[in-house]
């Protein structure tokens, strides 16, 4: 049987302890960024891209106010019968974690109005 010294013990306990600490945390940094709150990024882009198809209309009772997606903007704009499940998926799948609560000023539905097919703010 081999002999170790208590003080080669403790540095060996000792290390593994710290590679554990440092795994963890190294494990942690991985899958936060994973759930970054960073909307400026190829995902985020393509939300933003989904959010714009939906605001479509031909007339001003078409258009919708919604506050679903904050964290795109204080509120969006979309045809009332917009398909809205692919946003909201990719909103789950991306940002799931992240909390957005903008300082914004409520629209009224009688502010919206389409204009050039889009659903806009009224001037």
């Amino acid at each position: 049987m081999i002999f170790i010294e208590k003080k080669t013990k403790i540095w060996i306990v000792s290390l593994i302890i710290v590679l554990g600490i440092i795994g963890t945390l190294w494990v942690w940094y991985v899958f936060s960024l994973q759930n970054s709150c960073d909307f400026n990024t190829l995902q985020g882009r393509q939300i933003y891209n989904l959010i714009e198809q939906a605001n479509y209309c031909t007339a001003n009772s078409d258009c919708v106010i919604s506050r679903e997606f904050q964290c795109f903007g204080c509120y969006n704009l979309f045809n009332k019968d917009a398909d809205l499940t692919k946003i909201r998926t990719n909103i789950q799948k991306h940002y799931s974690g992240c909390a957005c609560m903008p300082k914004c000023r409520l629209l009224s539905q009688e502010e919206v109005v389409c204009e050039n097919n889009k659903c806009v703010k009224r001037a």
